[in-house]
């Protein structure tokens, strides 16, 4: 079954809508213009607010204005780069500990895994360099 993207807009429009009780015609235009997961972020951050005491008069109008502020954009793109650093963190310092022969962290559910994993490529990579290793190229003569 092939994905359809307007059934996914019309269901973020009913969403939005029916949440907070506006008509669908003034739903559609914001959904248009920043995208069905920008909404649905947006509608999840002012539920998420309120159901934590913080007071909105006009739910709707406060989280357009979170959009067009580019609040909802910016937690988006550090969300995504935030867990792009951790994961490289994560690989770089298991790295750190395979490579110095300190073994596995004690702190990680599959650290002994990720150690073992990095172990094996630097072991691969050593004995490769041993059966191979690369001569200098002749000069010329």
């Amino acid at each position: 079954m092939p994905y359809d993207i307007e059934a996914e807009v019309d269901a973020a429009i009913m969403e939005v809508a029916v949440c907070w009780g506006i008509r669908t015609d003034t739903v559609a235009p914001i959904v248009d213009e920043y995208g069905v997961a920008l909404v649905r972020a947006a509608l999840a951050q002012v539920q998420d607010e309120m159901a934590n005491g913080y007071a909105v008069q006009k739910p709707f109008g406060y989280m357009v204005s979170l959009l067009r502020k580019g609040v909802i954009q910016a937690a988006a793109v550090v969300d995504v780069k935030g867990q792009a650093n951790a994961d490289s963190l994560y690989e770089r310092y298991h790295r750190g500990r395979a490579l110095s022969g300190k073994g596995p962290c004690f702190c990680c559910t599959d650290a002994e895994e990720v150690y073992e994993q990095w172990r094996a490529r630097l072991d691969s990579t050593s004995s490769v360099n041993r059966q191979n290793p690369q001569l200098p190229p002749e000069a010329p003569g």
